[in-house]
C-alpha cells in the first residue's frame, strides 16, 4: 500500500511528502523491525522511480507496432513514428530524428496517450527518417516475428507482439492488457506438467517454462507479472506474503507500471480474493472489472462484460495457439478468423454504464467489496452496484452549466451540458482526415460524463468543424442538428442567438453561424471561422453585447481577432481551438500578442488541452487538462 500510494503520485516532491506521512503513521502501528524493512523498500522505490530521460540517437528496437517503433538504449526509451520492413526486433539502430516531448489529446475524463507512454517509460517521440542499422538482431523473438511476417500471420503478430491486425476495440485491449490470456496459458502449462510430475516439481517446471517464454518475447509487462507471481509461490507459502512480494517486486522493477490496466486489474483481483469468502469470487470479480473499465475508459459495456469469461477464453485459446505455432516450421492462416472475432465484439448489442469513476469513488467501492468478502453480507455489493448506477447518472446530478472545449486537434468541438440533465449540446463536431475524432475522442468523453444524448450546431460545413458528424450520428444518440444560420435556438432555458443571422457572405468561413448566449450573467461568444471583416460588422451592429468568454475565430488565424473586436467587447477570457504541430502554425503570434495587450486570459487547446468553464449561481470555476485553474465571481455588466 505504501509503494502503490507513492507510485500514484507524479512528482518526486509529492512522493517524498507522502513517504514522510506514511513514516509518521506507521510509527504508531508497526514495530521497529518492520518499519525498518518498509523504510528500506520505500527509499529503494523512490530512487528507482526517479527518471532522467534523454533524447537518444542510438538504441535497440524493443517493440515494433503497425505505425511506430520503440527504441531503447537500456535506460531511456523513445517512440519513432514510421515503420520499415528492413527493421526487425532487437536491431541496433542509429537514427537522426528531431525528438519532442510526448504529447497527446487530453480531455480530463478518459485515458490519455501521454499517460500510456509514461507507463512504458517513453518521454520523447519523433519521426523515423534518416537511420542506419548498425547490427542485426539475433534473438529468438526476432526469428518468431520474422517467421510470422513471412507467412503473413497477422493474427499471431497481434496476439504476441501487439502489431499485425488493426483493432481499436477497447474491450479487446481491456482483456489482453489485463493479462488474463497469459494467466490462462500458464494454468494450461501447469496442468499438463501436473499430469506427469508431482505438484512441487510441476510448479518448478512451470516457473522455468514461463521464464523461457518471457525471455523469448522480451518480458512484456504481463509476462513479468506472471513470472514474479510464480516466484512468489516458490518462496512463500502464505497467500498474502505471495501477493505482497509480487506487488513490491513489480513496483520496484516497473515504477510507472502501477497506474496501468495491466497492474490494477490482476493485482486488484488478487488483493480482493484474499478477503473473499467461499462463493463470492464471481460477484466481486465482475463488479471490480466493471469498476476498472469505468475508471480507465469512462464507460462499461455490460453486454460485453457479461460475456467476459467466454471472450477471455477465446482470446486465451488463440494466444496459446499463436505461441505454439510460432515455434513450428509451417503456418495456419487464422487472419480471417481473428478479424471475424473482433467484428463479433462490435456486433454485440451494447448496454452502456456511463461515467468515469473518480479515485474517491473507486476506493469506496473497493472498500465495500472488501466488506462483502469479510462478512458475506450482500448489502455491501448492493451498495457498490448502487454507487456505480449513481455514477452512471452523474450528469443528471450535476447542478451547474459546463462549457467544455474538447482537445481534438486542429478543429472545433465544444460541449455545453445543462444542470440536472443528461442531454448536451455540441457546437461543431470537429473532424480529421487521419483520425476518427468522434469515435476516438468525442463519444468516449460524452459517455465518461454520463451524457446520453446531444443536439448539434454546426457553425459551417468545413471538415474540421463538421467532419465528425457522420460517426457521431451513427454511434451516439443525436437529436436536432442545425446546419444553417439561425436567428434563435432554444434548448431548455438556454437561448442561443446569431446576431448576424440575416447577413450572407460569399466565403464559407465568413458565413459561419455565430453563437452567443448568457449563463448567470456571463456572456459566451463563439465566432466560428469568421474573418476581421465580419467581426467589424458584428461590432458595428451589435457592439452592446456583454462578452466574458470568447471562442477566438478561425483557430487564432491572423485574419481575425481584430483590435476593434477586443476593444469593444473587452472579454476576460479567450479560448483558441488549435492542434499541435498544425501546418497553419495557429494561433498566429500576432493574435496572442493582441490578447495579451488587452489583458485577456487566453487558453489554447494546443498547449492547455481541454478547457472547461463550470458556471454556478454566484461564481464560475475554470480549469484546463494541462493543470491551469481558477475561479471568478459572476456579475452583471
Amino acid at each position: 500500500m505504501v509503494l502503490f500510494s507513492l507510485g500514484c503520485l507524479d512528482s518526486l516532491f509529492h512522493r517524498l511528502l507522502a513517504a514522510v506521512l506514511w513514516a509518521v503513521y506507521l510509527k504508531g502501528v508497526l514495530n521497529r523491525e518492520k518499519r525498518k524493512m518498509i523504510g528500506i523498500i520505500t527509499v529503494l522505490f523512490l530512487i528507482v522511480s526517479v527518471r532522467f530521460p534523454a533524447r537518444i540517437t542510438r538504441g535497440r528496437v524493443i517493440e515494433i507496432r503497425n505505425s511506430y517503433l520503440i527504441v531503447s538504449d537500456g535506460y531511456s526509451r523513445v517512440l519513432l513514428y514510421g515503420n520499415d520492413e528492413d527493421i526487425g526486433l532487437d536491431d541496433l539502430l542509429e537514427f537522426n530524428s528531431q525528438l519532442e516531448e510526448v504529447e497527446g489529446y487530453d480531455n480530463f475524463e478518459v485515458s490519455t496517450f501521454p499517460l500510456w507512454a509514461k507507463g512504458q517509460g517513453i518521454y520523447y517521440r519523433g519521426e523515423l527518417k534518416e537511420y542506419r542499422i548498425i547490427e542485426k538482431g539475433a534473438s529468438l523473438r526476432r526469428i518468431i516475428m520474422d517467421h510470422c511476417r513471412k507467412y503473413d500471420n497477422k493474427w499471431a503478430l497481434m496476439l504476441l507482439f501487439n502489431t499485425g491486425l488493426e483493432s481499436d476495440s477497447d474491450f479487446r485491449y481491456f482483456i489482453t492488457h489485463a493479462g488474463f490470456h497469459v494467466t490462462f496459458m500458464v494454468r494450461m502449462i501447469r496442468k499438463i506438467y501436473e499430469r506427469w510430475f508431482y505438484h512441487h516439481d510441476a510448479e518448478n517446471l512451470t516457473f522455468v517454462t514461463v521464464l523461457l517464454l518471457g525471455a523469448v518475447f522480451g518480458f512484456p509487462n504481463t509476462w513479468l507479472r506472471v513470472s514474479f507471481g510464480l516466484l512468489a509461490k516458490l518462496l512463500w507459502e502464505n497467500r498474502r506474503d505471495q501477493l505482497g512480494f509480487q506487488a513490491c517486486l513489480l513496483m520496484l522493477v516497473k515504477p510507472y507500471y502501477i497506474k496501468t490496466v495491466s497492474f490494477i486489474i490482476p493485482m486488484g483481483l488478487g488483493f480482493l480474493n484474499l478477503f473473499n469468502i467461499e462463493g463470492s469470487n464471481a460477484v466481486v470479480r465482475y463488479v471490480f472489472l466493471i469498476l476498472c473499465q469505468s475508471r480507465f475508459y469512462g464507460y462499461c459495456d455490460l453486454m460485453q462484460m457479461g460475456l467476459f469469461s467466454f471472450l477471455t477464453s477465446a482470446v486465451s485459446g488463440l494466444y496459446a495457439a499463436a505461441v505454439v505455432l510460432s515455434f513450428l516450421p509451417f503456418h495456419i492462416d487464422l487472419n480471417e478468423l481473428a478479424v471475424n472475432y473482433a467484428g463479433m465484439l462490435e456486433k454485440i448489442p451494447s448496454v452502456y454504464l456511463d461515467g468515469r469513476c473518480d479515485v474517491i469513488l473507486f476506493m469506496i467501492i473497493v472498500l465495500l467489496l472488501l466488506g462483502y468478502g469479510n462478512s458475506g453480507k450482500r448489502y455491501y455489493v448492493l451498495y457498490a452496484v448502487g454507487l456505480l448506477l449513481l455514477n452512471n447518472c452523474q450528469a443528471v446530478l450535476s447542478p451547474g452549466y459546463r462549457i467544455t472545449w474538447l482537445d481534438i486537434g486542429q478543429g472545433d468541438c465544444a460541449l455545453i451540458s445543462f444542470p440536472f440533465s443528461s442531454h448536451g449540446l455540441l457546437i461543431d463536431t470537429g473532424g480529421n482526415v487521419y483520425k476518427d475524432v468522434s469515435h476516438d475522442i468525442t463519444i468516449p468523453y460524452l459517455r465518461s460524463r454520463g451524457i446520453k444524448s446531444v443536439d448539434v450546431i454546426l457553425s459551417h460545413l468545413d471538415n474540421d468543424h463538421a467532419g465528425g458528424l457522420h460517426t457521431l450520428a451513427g454511434e451516439f444518440n443525436v437529436g436536432r442538428i442545425w446546419f444553417d444560420k439561425q436567428e434563435k435556438i432554444m434548448i431548455g432555458k438556454l437561448e442561443i442567438i446569431d446576431p448576424l443571422y440575416d447577413h450572407q457572405y460569399r466565403d464559407v468561413n465568413d458565413n459561419s453561424q455565430i453563437s452567443y448566449f448568457r449563463i448567470e450573467g456571463n456572456g459566451f461568444l463563439f465566432l466560428g471561422d469568421i474573418s476581421g471583416m465580419v467581426e467589424e460588422d458584428l461590432v458595428n451592429d451589435y457592439g452592446e453585447l456583454d462578452v466574458d468568454v470568447i471562442k477566438i475565430a478561425h483557430h487564432g488565424s491572423a485574419t481575425a481577432t481584430s483590435d476593434k473586436l477586443l476593444s469593444c467587447y473587452k472579454p476576460r477570457f479567450a479560448v483558441i481551438s488549435a492542434g499541435r504541430n498544425n501546418r497553419f502554425n495557429h494561433p498566429d503570434p500576432s493574435v496572442t500578442d493582441r490578447l495579451n495587450r488587452y489583458s485577456v486570459t487566453a487558453f489554447c487547446t494546443k498547449s492547455d488541452h481541454a478547457v472547461e468553464f463550470r458556471v454556478f449561481r454566484w461564481f464560475t470555476i475554470y480549469r484546463c487538462a494541462s493543470g491551469r485553474y481558477g475561479f471568478f465571481l459572476n456579475y452583471q455588466r
